[in-house]
């Protein structure tokens, strides 16, 4: 059934809506009524859950519960024009509101992340950093600070644990008890009036955290020593030797060499001199004084290297291939009633060998000495390798 009715004088409300009468206990007919929405003059469509009623315009809700629902459940995938809540996007401080009280917005960096000051229980901002420094700490030393919490862990062979200390520093564990009167933490000091004997103080040497043995040593720098010696044969003549000629084996083109690739494990190796002689086989009447200077190559170009010639290498041979020279062979040590040395001794000389390990050598006479035919020459030279 349907009809057009007005509910009274003051209520100007006029429906079209279909409505069925039902009896009530007690016998009293209340009219029940079905809303429907359509166009006008149509049944339209039942108002329901299913099919709320729609509104449009401005309108005032003066008493009541309006419950308002999203477009989209939690955790459920964003469709259409869902209702959603923003902030305003700002790279610079937002002015502030007029009062307390007043709507403000909310307050994000331009990809959402909101922007807020931390504050306390009595409202003070926390984590006001400083760029002084205080005390070792990049932080002000106030009560409103952020309050953090961390520690150190250490690790004892076997599990980590906490570092421990107090505002003081850190506590230091003695894991064995030290035994009075033999051991001391801190400067070892002595008052004894007589140094070197009771005012000696012991101490145990480790190396590795062990002590040290003949099975542990203390590590050194290791050096080689070495004595090599070579011999030369004058020419079978008695020609005397004067100053400034080179001294060498008969026929011999090239330098007499001291081969020290046994000694040495690098090539052209550094080594130290600290001794040098010259033993002759036969008691000369004038005995020969030399000085010696040491190359890095057998020849000297534009130099004859035959015995007795003059030693006068170029400018240029000396400086591409000399490495030292161990002058003032002129010690005499007779050895018996033959045999003659002219040693040079307890020197400190640096030559480098030749890369083969070789070092060779000129020995230049200083004196006028007598020579005897086919007379042996030995030079001795003695150092380490460092």
């Amino acid at each position: 059934m349907s009809t057009n009715f007005n509910s009274g004088a003051n209520d100007p409300l006029a429906v079209n809506v279909p409505f069925e009468l039902e009896a009530i206990v007690g016998g009293t007919f209340v009219p029940v009524a079905k809303l429907y929405f359509g166009a006008l003059g149509s049944v339209g469509v039942p108002v329901s859950s299913g099919d709320p009623l729609p509104v449009t315009g401005a309108f005032t809700i003066s008493s009541g519960t309006v419950v308002v629902d999203g477009g989209v459940a939690h955790d459920a995938p964003i469709t259409g024009n869902a209702v959603t809540i923003a902030a305003r996007a700002s790279t610079a401080t937002p002015t502030a509101v007029s009062n307390d009280g007043d709507a403000c917005r909310l307050w994000s960096s331009r990809n959402g992340a909101l922007i807020v000051n931390l504050r306390d229980a009595n409202n003070n901002a926390l984590a006001n950093f400083e760029t002084t420094d205080q005390d070792a700490e990049s932080v002000k030393s106030t009560a409103s600070v952020l309050p953090t919490e961390g520690y150190v862990r250490v690790f004892n062979g076997a599990s980590w644990d906490r570092l421990r200390g107090d505002t003081v520093g850190l506590f230091t564990k003695i894991v064995t008890a030290l035994p009075a009167g033999t051991n001391v933490i801190g400067a070892v000091t002595t008052n004894q009036a007589t140094h070197g004997t009771t005012d000696k103080v012991a101490a145990d040497l480790y190396v590795g955290g062990a002590p040290a043995t003949m099975a542990n040593p203390v590590p050194t720098t290791a050096i080689t020593p070495f004595v090599v010696a070579v011999s030369i044969t004058r020419p079978a003549n008695t020609t005397s030797y004067s100053a400034g000629q080179i001294v060498n084996a008969n026929g011999a083109s090239t330098l007499p060499v001291w081969d020290l690739s046994p000694y040495t494990t690098a090539a052209a190796k550094l080594v130290v001199v600290t001794g040098v002689s010259m033993m002759g086989s036969t008691n000369d009447t004038t005995k020969l004084q030399c000085s010696i200077v040491t190359y890095n190559a057998s020849t000297l170009t534009g130099q004859t290297l035959t015995d007795q010639t003059a030693f006068a290498p170029t400018h240029a041979q000396t400086l591409a291939k000399k490495t030292g020279c161990l002058e003032s062979v002129t010690t005499l040590q007779p050895i018996g009633s033959v045999e003659w040395c002219m040693a040079m001794t307890e020197i400190q000389r640096e030559i480098t060998t030749d890369s083969a390990g070789k070092i060779y050598f000129a020995p230049i006479a200083l004196n006028t000495a007598s020579a005897l035919s086919a007379e042996v020459y030995t030079f001795i030279i003695e150092g380490y390798v460092p």
